[in-house]
């Protein structure tokens, strides 16, 4: 047993008051955090905030279930100093206990497994087998699966997961859904009865091996309908060899020879960046992203009483509510600005002498409100006789006009008062 003595003793902690007096800095270099392994695996889809506040879901007025826990803490170099623009990764489960991470499996049933790669047996615990969350059969398949399926994350598009499977009888390509329940679904998209090695994804295009004009060629093809953007050159004889990617290039072993295909880069891209001022929107109204020298188009739709103004950017043109750029060689703007529709109500009372209408000059009025005139005959001995137009109404000496939805006159005509004649032209008035 070793002994410490007092004077030892006290040594050790005058030494240990005098590190922790030091700056970070000056003390010794801290350990690093042990390194865990990877995963949870990740998500088939990630969360659209990436704020502190896991419990409140951006786009969600209900807060998570379950009991709040708060944590709090440092990230340190080694050094002691902090890690200017760190991020922290937090994997949570939901209030029932369940990550959302799925894989997908094939073998000699010519089956597609979907499983919950954090209960893969359906139980909760190991041991057991069967506990897929869905088993549906290959689209197009042999007798059994050779291949293995090819996963894609549509990044740039609506970030939905897919699957490939190609194998002697085709390819398919299968989109990744979730049903009123939220529970993950494989959904058959399109089908190439076309034989097919194991496909591969890289540069945002699937890639397989597959029969053509004279043997078997390298075949690239669109993810989100499997049309084909490019066949290789003739390649040999192929058995169950498949393409590999390996720095920047596809290579496939055929016959006697080793192929290599350099990838070229990915499509230059822009952003087009839709705006609409007030009275109206755009139609996507989210940006773009659009391949160098292509054209997008938008739908512009005022609301209601407003009209197109003028819509800007990009070199486009709008042809009735479409509006449709130029090619896109730059990130760019196209704005849409909206006006109030107006329509001129013109006041007419004639000349003047038997009374007056007022306002007396034409009046701009926003379409769908409504405009009110006061009607002052020459008294006496005029009275007012009749006002119409505009689909209004007479009360008292004010005349307030219906809607607006066009052009319109206010006409008035005035009329002697006989009421105020004892005798006209020589006889009696009735009246009196």
């Amino acid at each position: 047993m070793s002994l410490i003595t007092r004077r030892a003793l006290l040594g050790t902690a005058a030494a240990l008051g005098s590190a922790a007096a030091l700056p970070a800095f000056a003390q010794a270099r801290l350990a690093p955090t042990p390194a865990t392994t990877e995963g949870p695996f990740y998500p088939r889809s990630f969360p659209l905030d990436v704020d502190s506040d896991l419990v409140q879901v951006a786009g969600r007025s209900a807060r998570a279930r379950g009991q709040i826990v708060y944590l709090s803490g440092k990230l340190l170099n080694q050094d002691g100093w902090p890690i200017a623009g760190a991020q922290v990764e937090i994997w949570q489960c939901d209030a029932a206990g369940i990550y959302q991470h799925v894989g997908v499996e094939t073998g000699k049933d010519s089956r597609l497994h979907l499983i919950n790669l954090d209960d893969m047996s359906g139980t909760g615990a190991p041991g057991s087998v069967g506990g897929a969350i869905e088993v549906i059969d290959v689209p197009l398949s042999e007798f059994w699966m050779k291949t293995q399926p090819a996963i894609w994350v549509d990044t740039n598009g609506d970030g939905a997961t897919w699957v490939f499977m190609a194998n002697g009888a085709g390819l398919s390509g299968l989109k990744l859904q979730l049903d009123g329940s939220n529970v993950p679904f494989l959904q058959p998209t399109w089908t190439k009865t076309s034989d097919a090695t194991s496909a591969i994804i890289a540069n945002d295009i699937v890639y397989h091996v597959g029969s053509c004009t004279g043997g078997n060629c390298i075949i690239a093809r669109d993810p989100l309908n499997g049309d084909v953007l490019w066949t290789s050159p003739t390649i040999g004889s192929i058995k169950w060899q498949s393409p590999i990617l390996v720095n920047g290039a596809l290579f496939v072993a055929a016959g006697t020879k080793l192929n290599r295909f350099d990838l070229g880069a990915g499509p230059t891209t822009h952003t087009v960046t839709p705006t609409a001022g007030p009275g109206g929107s755009i139609d996507p109204n989210t940006p773009q992203i659009v391949n160098d020298g292509e054209t997008t188009s938008f739908t512009i739709t005022p609301d209601a009483h407003y009209a197109i103004a003028d819509v800007t950017g990009c070199g486009g043109s709008l042809v009735g509510d479409t509006y449709t750029t130029g090619p896109i060689t730059a990130d760019c703007t196209v704005s849409a600005t909206f006006e109030i529709i107006t329509h001129t109500v013109t006041p007419d009372a004639g000349d003047g002498s038997q009374g007056t209408i007022d306002p007396a000059t034409p009046q701009t009025v926003d379409d769908g409100d409504t405009i009110a005139f006061t009607i002052t005959p020459v008294s006496p001995p005029y009275i007012i006789g009749s006002v119409t137009g505009c689909d209004g109404s007479l009360l008292g000496d004010v005349y307030t006009t219906g809607p607006i939805t066009a052009d319109c006159t206010v006409a008035v005509t005035f009329i002697v008062d006989d009421s105020d004649f004892i005798f006209r032209d020589g006889f009696e008035n009735p009246a009196r």
